[in-house]
């Protein structure tokens, strides 16, 4: 049902950012937006071993985790929890929130308190201008059983509206709560409220009042979810309410290769590569297709020198540089082979292109001039650069190292082995020029120092990745796509289990994991800014040429755009 669809991804998108190995004990609140969440916790635990301690905010939060195989805890042994996830009846602009639908809002608000951050799921129905314009049941208020008349009688005479007792739906009388209080529901008139909290204190002070629905100034996050599975998120008392993610219209028809945004922090435009031969512009600022060109045979990468221009290459061996404003193409020359990797260096400011031909050719940004040529032992599959420094990556697992300043010279810097192996993906270079980042088919990566000191060469490291269990067998699965964050220097992993990772290098940590997309990553891509990250997801044959043997339907090709925070890409 779309409801269900919007607060399975809510919940989705809250867990993937927020739960990683730094988190041991968390608040579990209670409704059928928390299931989904309690479910994809209890998968990261057993998947990443985490160390995870949940309290409950009702007895049937406390089944709810039992039943998902996680540890129990309890306010009175903890009372510091690093987070707490629940649902909610509303929330309005200014971060004022509903709570108590269910009859838990008691517990709730006493995890709210004890956590560090208080992160709130719902579907986009739950989101409001004002309390009131969506929720109707009014505020409910636990109440002492012995005083629920008076302070009924209190609440009308002093703020007005009606309040009634919640009745038992299948049995007379007064619905209890865990702690065996009534409760009221006080209907208001949302015309008449200025300050949610002043009137939350005016509940409190009446007699007979144990706690109120009222959730004021405790919200740290809240994602809401819509049927389409697209994520809305509502940021702390700073009233911004964005799309965290995006699926772009008009994607390329065949497998997508490589997707970059525009550079020099314009990141307005993206462009994507495919096998069905073109190259896709598009506006990602109005989530709109721009404009495409075409090649005579698959795409398998491009590049953007400036807002303006793109190059590209693939199968039909050629180099084209296009300029969309006067959508004006140019051949900048061959390689004998396909050209398996375009790549721009805004230091040098030349096009760098690598071929199956066992070649790497240097070409003038600006006009068809090929500036030198360098042999390499085999087919290219992967390279990239930063400063005056090329890392290149062949079929045998070779490394070269290349300095751009010397770039007719007939031998690399260094020629080395990647530590893993089994067949490299992709190669990307630290943005602080220290090292790069080396990806396998065997759900490996490495993490390598250019510094040949033994010192520096011990901090050398590797890991896996992208991997899952199924009935006793492990799942390993290619890591196809590697991007740095430049402002933080985390990377972020993209798999053909269709999940994307973000790392911390420095400090050996997975940050977060995304939910799963509709089929492998084969590109990843940060804009200059940091702030949004581009996904390409697209059927990778990790299966073979028959698509039914594959687990999702992956027939299709999808260009996701993630608007990402520090909380997702930054070092903890």
């Amino acid at each position: 049902m779309p409801t269900d669809k919007a607060k399975e991804s809510a919940a989705i998108a809250a867990v993937d950012e927020h739960i990683n190995a730094n988190v041991h004990i968390i608040g579990i609140g209670s409704g059928s937006t928390i299931v989904p969440a309690v479910k994809k916790i209890a998968e990261m635990v057993k998947k990443d071993k985490l160390d995870l301690i949940c309290v409950p905010t009702s007895l049937q939060a406390r089944e709810l985790i039992l039943s998902n195989g996680l540890k129990l805890g309890s306010l009175i042994e903890y009372q510091e929890l690093d987070l707490a996830i629940d649902g909610a009846d509303e929330v309005d602009e200014q971060f004022n929130c509903i709570k108590g639908g269910g009859g838990c809002q008691t517990q709730e608000k006493l995890v709210a308190i004890c956590a560090k951050k208080f992160i709130v799921v719902a579907d986009e129905k739950k989101w409001s201008k004002n309390l009131g314009d969506q929720w109707k049941k009014g505020i409910p208020i636990e109440v002492l059983p012995i005083a629920y008349k008076i302070t009924k009688k209190e609440i009308e005479k002093q703020l007005g509206g009606e309040v009634v007792v919640r009745e038992g739906t299948e049995k007379l009388g007064p619905v209890l709560t865990d702690q065996a209080n009534f409760i009221l529901d006080w209907k208001f008139d949302s015309s008449k409220v200025s300050n949610w909290s002043d009137i939350n204190t005016k509940l409190k002070l009446i007699p007979g009042v144990v706690e109120t629905g009222l959730f004021i100034n405790m919200i740290s996050k809240a994602y809401f979810g819509n049927s389409e599975g697209k994520v809305q998120l509502l940021v702390s008392d700073i009233i911004l309410f964005v799309m965290t993610e995006c699926q772009l219209q008009n994607p390329p028809t065949d497998g997508i290769t490589s997707v970059h945004f525009s550079p020099n922090n314009q990141s307005q435009f993206l462009i994507a590569s495919s096998w069905d031969g073109s190259v896709r512009l598009y506006d990602v600022n109005q989530h709109t297709f721009r404009h495409t060109y075409k090649h005579t045979g698959p795409v398998l990468d491009c590049c953007f020198p400036d807002p303006s221009r793109s190059f590209s290459g693939g199968l039909d061996r050629m180099l084209k540089m296009y300029d969309f404003n006067t959508q004006q193409e140019t051949l900048m020359g061959y390689h004998d082979n396909a050209i398996r990797c375009v790549h721009y260096s805004p230091e040098m400011n030349i096009v760098i292109t690598g071929s199956w031909d066992s070649s790497v050719k240097f070409w003038d940004s600006r006009a068809p001039n090929c500036l030198g040529t360098c042999s390499l032992p085999d087919k290219v599959y992967t390279l990239d650069s930063v400063g005056e420094l090329l890392v290149v990556g062949t079929a045998q697992r070779k490394v070269s190292i290349w300095d751009l300043r010397k770039i007719n010279s007939p031998t690399p810097i260094e020629n080395r082995e990647s530590n893993l192996k089994y067949q490299t993906r992709c190669i990307r270079c630290f943005p602080n020029k220290q090292g790069y980042v080396l990806s396998s088919i065997e759900g490996r990566v490495a993490v390598e120092f250019f510094d040949s000191n033994p010192d520096i060469q011990k901090k050398k490291y590797a890991f896996k990745c992208h991997r899952s269990k199924d009935g006793g067998i492990e799942n390993i699965f290619p890591v196809n796509a590697i991007a740095f964050h430049k402002q933080h220097g985390t990377f972020a992993t993209g798999g053909s289990d269709a999940f994307v990772n973000m790392w911390d290098g420095a400090n050996k940590k997975r940050l977060c994991q995304f939910h799963q997309y509709p089929a492998g990553i084969t590109s990843l891509a940060f804009s200059s800014e940091g702030n949004m990250l581009a996904i390409a997801s697209s059927y990778n044959y990790e299966y073979g040429a028959d698509t039914q043997l594959a687990p999702n339907d992956i027939t299709k090709n999808n260009i996701f755009v993630r608007r990402v925070s520090d909380l997702e890409t930054k070092p903890k």
